[in-house]
Formats: C-alpha cells, structure tokens, sequence
C-alpha cells in the first residue's frame, strides 16, 4: 500500500492513471453520483481531493531447485528429491511481516518445484529436511517484475553407522572382508538408500568393522554374509603334522540400527560359524584273537566291539588357539549301538574320552564324505602338544581339519591298556629259573597255549595281551621286556 499527495493542483479536468512495475495500469474515474464533473475519462477539480485505488498483480512463476549430497546416489551437488520447501510472501523491508500465508510443497526426482501466479512481491524461501541444515533465501521481483529461477544448496549433517563384526574366533582374520549391507527403510526418510562394505580388521581386538557416512537419520535394515580360508595355522605338534587350514562360513544375520541426526550409531553383530556334521561309531578292543600266534604285532588280532560311552569330547587343537575356553570344546554321547552325531564348528580338533580311563586311544577310519572321500585309517588325533621327539605314525595324529557345512564320518578305536612281555624258554639249570610273570585276568585275556601244545623251543618269542592289573608267577623265562600301548 502507497500513499501520493498532489500539491498545488490548479482548477481544472484531470486524468488520473496509476501503475506499477509488475501490476496492471489503472485510469482513475469518480463514480457517478460522487459529486463531479466529469467529460469522458477526466474529472474536474475544484478543490481538495482524497481518492483510493487498488492494482491488480501481474502474476508470475517462481522456479526452486534444491540441490547437495544425495545419500541415494552418493554423489554431490545433486537435484534433491523429497525436500519441503515453504514459500511465503512477506513485507519487503521486513520479512518477519507475513503479506501471503505460506505454502510448502516436496521436491520430486529433479529437486525442482515451479510455484505459478505469485504476485510480484517479496518471497522468503525456506527449504529443509531432516539430516539436512535448513537454509533461507529472500526473492524479489526484477525490474520488469518478473523472478529469476532460485537454486537452493543444502548440506548434508554427518550422520553414520558403524557396524562391529565379531565371531567365536579369536582372530579378526575370520570377520575381515565380511559383506555388510544397509539398506533404508521403504516409507521412512531412509527409503532408497542401499549400500555395501565389505568389513575391514581393525587394529585392536578380534573383529573387524565397516562404516558407513554421509547417511539420513533413521531405521536401516543391516544384513551380513561372510565365508573364508583360515590358512597359515601352526601345523606343528612336536614332532607331528597336521592341518594348517580350514574353511568357515558363518549363518546369514539380519539386524536393525537406528541412527539420529549428526550422530555415529554402533552396533556389534556377532557371527555364528555354520557347523560340521561328524558322525561314527566307537569301537574298543579287550582281547586280542589267536593268542598262540607267533606274530610278535597285535594289531592284526584286534579284537574290536561296538561300545557305549558317555562323554566323548572334541577339543580344538592347543596349537591352534582361535577359540576361547568356553567354546572350544564339544561333548557328546553316543547311542547304545556304540553311534554319535555331533555338530562341530569349523576348525582343527583332537578328540578325548575321559570317561574311558581303562583305555587310550588307538586309531581312526576318517573320511570327509562331502568330497566324496571314503573313510580310511589314520592316527588317533590328540588335542594336546606332543611333548616328545618320537612317535607311532599309525597311532598318534595331530588333529584333523573339519570344513563347514562337511559331513563326515569318524570312526574311533580305542584299546584296552596293557602290557607286552617277550618270552624265551631257556634251560631249568639256569640261575634265571624262578620267576614268569602272567596277567590275573580272566583266561580270555591270558596268553595260555593250546591244551597239550609243546612248548617253544629255540628261543622263539611269544607275544601276549596283558592286563595292567595284578600279576602271578609262572613257568621259567630269561626275559621279560615290558612295553607300553
């Protein structure tokens, strides 16, 4: 609204026309019946005058674009979908008087809203959305009221997450390189945005992370996926080799963050390794068959049953040490047939019986049947460090190397302890003519002949099973060598 006062004004008729730059011209006439004379469009003066008019705008066009990081395409100085934009028309030397009432509108995929029959006044423009800074712009029209197109930039506040990927191994080596996917929420403020990382070791601790910038605040959908090798194990168990890899994968895993505005949320998901799938029998052995053979080795007569047995306990290998205490071990029994099923995670593992104190371990029959591989006889794989410099190749094993999601079939042998004697007849003259020593087992378990067999002549050895247990004398010998199973 303006005000024009005309001084000095002679008697005379007048024409009075009213423009504006941006509004429609006027020609001002009285009304009829207003008292004046009026030819055509002139009135006639013939003193002081007060008189009102009112122009109507040319209405124009206000193009907005908004611009600045999109976290969808993760590139800069782009056009911002969903966006609020508020327009409102204000007083031109203060623009906290509001002349036309505000109307906001979102921005679509080109950032760009056309805002149509604006009357050619002061516009203030106000563009923002949540993870952004809001920013303000004051318009006017130009000279020949029309506006120039605005272009507004927004900058995106530093919001992120972090994600901490962790497993039952004690080495960041099994999470390193894990695929980490975020993904936004459909219908929220995070609707479309989608990214991968795979998880990188960090420098302390047994995990590995992956982190996530330059994201809106709120709900995202994390998801994970990870298999590798663990190579370059320690494959040394005293004087024993044995595996220095394996693989593990690990189940899928799904979980939520939430993050707000201009902060880091972190969150730890911990990995569960997809297991192996070992499944046997347990044999023992009392009693060996054909006692009166004059094989100085056992192993051929073994007589092996299927057996019972609670407690059979799969241990990691102490070489390896990726596993902590309360997790690497598994302890399982087997049915009354003498079978067992047990779910192992991936690793390299020995396996103990305490339970079976009246026997050690003597072989196995392995085989990964998932290669395809039969099962064949191997060394009884101990968990523990050889502590000496020699060994049985056939008895004594370093570990075996269990893959996941394999199956495999472990047979275990165990023996009952004993003790084996040489034994050479020798003359009754001889000083050495007292003392034999036998088990007091139960005849199954003694090394008697046959009824009515000859003794050996010549010096021949005889082998014999023997039972740790209390010991008699018998007949005449010059030797008794004990050896230990």
């Amino acid at each position: 609204m303006g005000d024009a006062t005309l001084v000095g004004m002679k008697d005379g008729f007048y024409t009075f026309h009213v423009t504006r730059t941006g509004w429609e011209p006027l020609s001002y006439t009285p009304p009829p019946n207003a008292g004046f004379v009026t030819v055509g469009g002139k009135v006639r003066l013939i003193r002081s005058h007060y008189g009102s008019v009112f122009l109507r705008p040319v209405k124009q066009d206000l193009s907005v674009t908004v611009k600045g990081y999109d976290p969808v395409k993760e590139e800069a100085n782009r056009p911002l979908k969903g966006i609020t934009v508020k327009l409102t028309g204000v007083d031109f030397t203060d623009d906290t008087v509001t002349l036309v009432p505000p109307q906001s509108i979102i921005t679509g995929e080109d950032g760009t809203y056309k805002f149509e029959k604006l009357a050619p006044i002061r516009w203030k423009i106000e563009a923002g959305r949540m993870g952004y800074a809001a920013v303000t712009s004051l318009v006017s029209p130009n000279a020949n009221g029309t506006f120039q197109p605005q272009t507004l930039e927004l900058q995106l506040k530093p919001t992120k997450v972090k994600v901490v990927v962790a497993s039952p191994y004690q080495t960041g080596n099994a999470v390193k390189g894990a695929n980490v996917r975020l993904q936004g929420i459909r219908n929220s403020n995070t609707e479309g945005i989608e990214r991968d990382l795979e998880a990188q070791a960090d420098a302390a601790g047994h995990t590995a992370s992956a982190t996530f910038a330059n994201l809106l605040p709120g709900r995202y959908w994390i998801h994970l996926l990870h298999a590798t090798t663990l190579s370059d194990l320690p494959s040394r168990s005293g004087p024993l080799f044995g595996p220095s890899s394996f693989q593990v994968a690990f189940f899928p895993k799904e979980t939520f963050a939430e993050v707000a505005v201009e902060k880091t949320e972190q969150i730890r998901v911990n990995l569960e390794p997809v297991p192996a799938r070992v499944r046997g029998r347990l044999w023992a052995t009392d009693e060996l068959g054909d006692p009166e053979s004059t094989n100085c080795d056992p192993e051929d007569r073994r007589v092996f049953r299927l057996i019972a047995q609670k407690g059979i306990t799969f241990v990691e290998h102490k070489s390896i040490k990726l596993l902590a205490s309360t997790n690497n071990s598994l302890t399982i029994d087997t049915d009354a047939a003498g079978g067992y099923t047990a779910l192992v995670p991936p690793g390299i593992f020995g396996v103990q019986i305490p339970a079976m104190t009246e026997y050690t371990g003597h072989n196995i029959e392995f085989g990964d049947l998932t290669e395809g591989q039969a099962p064949y006889p191997g060394p009884w794989p101990y968990p523990d460090i050889c502590p000496y410099s020699t060994y049985e190749p056939g008895h004594h094993g370093a570990g075996v190397r269990l893959d996941f999601s394999h199956e495999y079939q472990l047979d275990l042998f165990v023996h009952r302890q004993y003790v084996s004697c040489a034994l050479t007849p020798t003359d009754r003259r001889s000083r050495f003519t007292t003392t034999i020593w036998r088990p007091s087992a139960p005849k199954w378990l003694q090394p008697a002949r046959r009824r009515n067999a000859p003794a050996p002549r010549g010096g021949r050895p005889i082998s014999c099973g023997m039972s740790s247990r209390g010991l008699t004398r018998s007949r005449s010998i010059t030797r008794i060598t004990p050896r230990s199973r």
